[in-house]
């Protein structure tokens, strides 16, 4: 099931479900929702979580059993969500331009796309931190994002930027181009 937590890891999950929430409305799409910590803030009517991996999946169905996940080669979209959340999700992705022109596509006409990510600035620390075991090891990284980057993100326009955690994470908010 991927990484060990670490024993900040806790902290910063909350930190970052609380950057996120103030911008989850309507249907919500949590893309990369590993076990669904980010399910029992929403209403599970309005719930899909989707994931790679299935053993993070099966757990997450077995805490919140009234919510939806999936593996995300299943997912199926008919109307659009009004919300899709990222969550420390694009720095394990390898082609982010493919993760934002797909997303474009699950999207309803006026929704949004809320992606936290942490700042690449701050690399060695986090390499630091997951070799101390202060956070998960970080590894797999694979890329990072600024923001000239969500500046140009394929189909999005970015509406609200902000820094957080001292300046470590970034939120980004986008609405369809």
């Amino acid at each position: 099931m991927g990484d060990r937590p670490g024993v900040l890891t806790p902290y910063l999950r909350n930190k970052r479900i609380r950057a996120v929430k103030p911008h989850l409305t309507g249907r919500v799409l949590d893309f990369g929702c590993h076990v669904g910590v980010l399910a029992e803030h929403i209403d599970p009517d309005l719930y899909v979580g989707v994931d790679v991996d299935g053993d993070a999946l099966e757990v997450a169905r077995h805490h919140h059993q009234a919510h939806r996940f999936q593996l995300l080669d299943h997912l199926i979209v008919d109307d659009g969500f009004d919300t899709i959340v990222a969550m420390a999700v694009l720095e394990h992705l390898g082609d982010t331009d493919s993760f934002f022109r797909k997303t474009r596509e699950w999207i309803a006409p006026n929704g949004r796309l809320v992606v936290t990510t942490p700042d690449g600035r701050f690399d060695a620390l986090y390499h630091l931190a997951g070799q101390l075991r202060m956070v998960g090891r970080h590894d797999e990284h694979d890329s990072y994002m600024d923001r000239r980057g969500f500046e140009r993100a394929p189909g999005w326009r970015l509406a609200e930027y902000r820094r957080f955690l001292l300046g470590v994470n970034q939120l980004a908010v986008f609405r369809p181009a």
